[in-house]
């Protein structure tokens, strides 16, 4: 029998914080709490910050950092950007090193306060993808564009979630069609709603909203907006 998720390729694994609806998103449309990658919307560990030069723990608040932990921090991140373990910005390329993390600096977190999740993308939009996001010469590939172009299948274990609208910017973070406000617009178009986890049910339906997010009569992030499969995995 054939699996379902064959048809995808993982775009990486993310240790995200469990977002909260912002004041001016659509209390009607979306839930108190929702997972999305989208750094515009919540906190990733581990982002571009965690190398820095300038570490400081206003950023590393987001995950409750003690001021002890980093130096340990950034020196363990580094190695792992450099053995190949994390992609950049914040991309873990496996579950295994996605709790190897959280066993690490985050088990004083709160099980209910984060998330460990895998984006996948159809092999149908597969090509589109590669095309656009391809690195320039000179430039080093990003995490997300690494792990597709390697052709990554999805772990197994996790529970599919649903469908975000999502678009990778120039440092290889994810938008989201939420930080650009799309909800209530699609919901009076085509009277499409999020489910329970802020997120799509139907990948018909993340295309629709992917295809208005895409048009030049509309005022999102200028992106290669697509569907995107979430997954949860057990976070421990």
């Amino acid at each position: 029998m054939n699996n379902p998720l064959d048809e995808y390729r993982v775009g990486g694994y993310f240790l995200v914080r469990v977002a909260d609806r912002e004041e001016c998103m659509a209390s009607e449309l979306l839930p108190e709490s929702f997972i999305t990658v989208s750094p515009c919307l919540t906190d990733i560990f581990p982002e571009s910050w965690t190398i820095s030069e300038g570490l400081s723990m206003e950023e590393a608040n987001g995950f409750d950092l003690p001021r002890h932990s980093l130096s340990n921090v950034k020196h363990e991140i580094a190695s792992h950007f450099q053995n190949r373990y994390l992609g950049w910005p914040n991309v873990c390329y496996s579950t295994t090193i996605a709790r190897q993390l959280v066993e690490r600096f985050l088990k004083h977190m709160g099980q209910q306060e984060m998330a460990l999740i895998g984006v996948a993308l159809h092999q149908a939009y597969l090509p589109e993808f590669l095309h656009v996001e391809a690195p320039g010469e000179g430039d080093s590939p990003q995490g997300v564009y690494d792990a597709i172009a390697y052709g990554m299948q999805m772990e197994a274990g996790g529970t599919v979630l649903g469908y975000d609208v999502l678009g990778l910017d120039d440092n290889g973070s994810f938008h989201s069609w939420l930080c650009n406000g799309l909800e209530d617009e699609i919901h009076e178009q085509f009277g499409i709603r999020p489910n329970g986890n802020g997120l799509l049910n139907s990948i018909e339906e993340a295309m629709q909203c992917a295809l208005y997010a895409s048009s030049d009569d509309v005022d999102a992030e200028p992106v290669l907006w697509q569907p995107w499969l979430i997954v949860s995995y057990p976070i421990a």
